[in-house]
């Protein structure tokens, strides 16, 4: 959760499309004290650009399902591994082959 913490502080829209309910999503967030900006279901990913203008739209994932659903929703995709690098900087998280904020 760090790493969504970093990217929320640089700007970045974040929030959860999962196929779990929404009302599971929301508590994952709760319990880490972070405010999506949204949380949907992995069919409803769509729905995010109409609810949030941004210039780029970008799914991070872990399976080949977020990369089919960010596909059908016209959002690049990355795969978490793409883009975190682990120990970089003291410790901390390093990002790579994000869209520009």
């Amino acid at each position: 959760m760090e790493m969504v913490r970093q990217l929320q502080n640089d700007g970045y829209i974040i929030g959860s499309c999962s196929d779990r309910p929404v009302p599971a999503q929301k508590q994952i967030w709760e319990r880490y004290e972070i405010e999506p900006s949204f949380t949907v279901l992995k069919h409803q990913l769509d729905s995010v650009k109409s609810a949030l203008p941004a210039d780029v739209y970008c799914h991070i994932g872990d399976t080949d399902l977020d990369k089919h659903y960010a596909n059908l929703s016209d959002f690049e995709f990355r795969y978490m591994y793409e883009v975190v690098e682990e120990g970089a900087e003291q410790g901390g998280l390093k990002f790579k082959n994000l869209p520009e904020n």
